[in-house]
C-alpha cells in the first residue's frame, strides 16, 4: 500500500523525523562541510524515504534512523559532487572516519535518552538508588542513608532496579534479551 497523508505510518514518519532532522542535518554537514549541498542531501534523503516507505514499513526506530543516516550520506555526497564536480583525496578518506564516529555519538545519545526514559518508569526508590549509584557515584553506606534502608538492603534495591531497567530498556528498544 503506498505511503498516505494522514495515517498512523504518515504520523509516525513525520515524529520520527521531527526528533531526528538535526542529527541528520549535523550528519551531512560533518560529511561534505558545505551547508546547501547537506540541507540537499537531507531533503533528497527524507524523499527517498517517503517513495520507498513499503520496503522499511517494518523496520523498528534504531533501524530506521540507521537507514536515513545512511541515505542522508548517499544523498549529501551526491550533491556535493553535482556542485563541485569533484571531492578531494581529503574528503574521500575523511567519509570513512568522521561519518563513523558521528554515527556512534549520535547513536550513543539516542542510547542515554532511552536510558533517561527508562529510569524515569521506576519506582521512586530505584530511582534514587540507581542515580545515587551510578550518576552520583555514591557509596552503598550514603544511599541507605538517604532512603531509610540497610547497606544490604541497598545492594538488593540497585539488583531489582538493573532488572527492572534492563527489561524497560529491551522493551523500549525493541531488543530480545539474551538468554
Amino acid at each position: 500500500m503506498p505511503f498516505q497523508r494522514g495515517s498512523p505510518d504518515s504520523e509516525f514518519l513525520e515524529s520520527f523525523i521531527e526528533r531526528h532532522i538535526v542529527d541528520f542535518s549535523k550528519f551531512a554537514y560533518s560529511i561534505v562541510h558545505d551547508y546547501d549541498c547537506a540541507q540537499d542531501g537531507v531533503q533528497n534523503a527524507m524523499v527517498a524515504v517517503l517513495k520507498y516507505y513499503d520496503n522499511i514499513r517494518g523496520f523498528d526506530e534504531q533501524r530506521l534512523f540507521r537507514y536515513c543516516l545512511a541515505i542522508v550520506k548517499h544523498e549529501s555526497l551526491r550533491s556535493a559532487a553535482k556542485k563541485s564536480n569533484t571531492l578531494s583525496i581529503e574528503d574521500v578518506n575523511d567519509l570513512d572516519t568522521l561519518p563513523d564516529e558521528m554515527l556512534e555519538h549520535i547513536i550513543r545519545e539516542e542510547n542515554i535518552a532511552a536510558l533517561k526514559e527508562c529510569v524515569s518508569q521506576l519506582p521512586e526508590k530505584f530511582q534514587t538508588a540507581i542515580l545515587m549509584k551510578y550518576y552520583y557515584n555514591q557509596s552503598d553506606d550514603d544511599i541507605s542513608r538517604v532512603i531509610g534502608v540497610s547497606a544490604p538492603s541497598v545492594r538488593m534495591i540497585l539488583t531489582r532496579a538493573r532488572t527492572k531497567l534492563k527489561k524497560y530498556y529491551l522493551e523500549s528498544t525493541g531488543e530480545e534479551a539474551e538468554k
